[in-house]
């Protein structure tokens, strides 16, 4: 289950992922007005989160790279991953400058 506010934020490049690989997954939208609700059940009060095996995990890069290895997607060596790992960082670079 991924749990995020109705938006596509930080939690949009882990819902890319389930959508690539075809996995099923509960897209939890929390509305803003009852986050302080959850707030304190999400590990360092942030989200996104995604619960697994009923534990959520917080940290949206932290979360797509763990899926990227699941599912066979950080390419064929170390450097493929490397470059998975550029490409995210930098899309958070962008993101940062807005």
């Amino acid at each position: 289950k991924l749990i995020y506010f109705n938006a596509r934020g930080r939690a949009e490049h882990i819902r890319y992922i389930f959508a690539y690989t075809g996995i099923e997954y509960t897209d939890e939208r929390i509305p803003e007005e009852l986050w302080p609700e959850y707030k304190d059940s999400m590990p360092y009060k942030k989200l996104p989160a995604l619960e697994i095996d009923g534990k959520p995990v917080a940290q949206s890069n932290a979360v797509a790279r763990y899926l990227a290895r699941k599912y066979d997607l950080m390419g064929k060596n170390e450097w493929d991953a490397m470059i998975c790992d550029v490409l995210v960082d930098t899309l958070g670079d962008l993101k940062q400058g807005e």
